[in-house]
């Protein structure tokens, strides 16, 4: 839930003072505007109880980290699935002349998954329209693939099964609640 500083600016000193207490279960930002309401009403602290309330910040601040939902754990694993099944792809057509010169973008591609699940499991909710516009582009990309069906269709079908697995990611990115 978000502070309202104005709120905060209303109460009185004694009020913002249970605020900056050592045993204080307000949010970090709650205690920050409290402390800076006192400031600017002239309120002294001593030295002992500014750097009290610095550790208070600190500590609830180390505290308050970001929530990862249940589906960013979900979606970033399902994207090391992807840049895995890619690496199988690597592998299987390592000797293919078709792939040649081709390794440095596919490996390219293989760190773009990878880092976009890093960013899913830290709970970065943008990624979400990186993933949606990525895959648009993936999905053009479609057609040319199935030119290459008869000659390469576990390729193909590894394709399909990570286009499929990024689309259920991006569902589950946009499930979560805000």
């Amino acid at each position: 839930m978000p502070v309202n500083k104005k709120l905060l600016a209303q109460k009185s000193d004694k009020e913002l003072l249970k605020y900056v207490q050592p045993e204080s279960r307000f949010t970090h930002i709650a205690i920050q505007y409290a402390y800076e309401i006192l400031l600017a009403r002239s309120y002294t602290f001593t030295d002992e109880e500014t750097d009290q309330i610095n550790f208070l910040l600190r500590d609830k601040e180390k505290r308050e980290e970001i929530y990862i939902h249940a589906n960013h754990t979900q979606g970033a694993t399902l994207m090391y699935i992807c840049a895995g099944l890619s690496v199988v792809n690597i592998v299987a057509t390592y000797n293919d002349p078709f792939f040649d010169g081709l390794t440095f973008i596919r490996v390219c591609h293989i760190a773009f998954l990878a880092g976009l699940g890093l960013l899913i499991s830290k709970g970065v909710s943008q990624v979400k329209y990186i993933l949606l516009i990525t895959q648009l582009f993936g999905i053009l990309g479609i057609l040319p693939m199935l030119v290459l069906i008869n000659s390469y269709l576990a390729l193909v079908a590894v394709y399909l099964i990570q286009i499929a697995l990024q689309i259920y990611v991006i569902i589950l990115l946009f499930k979560i609640p805000k």
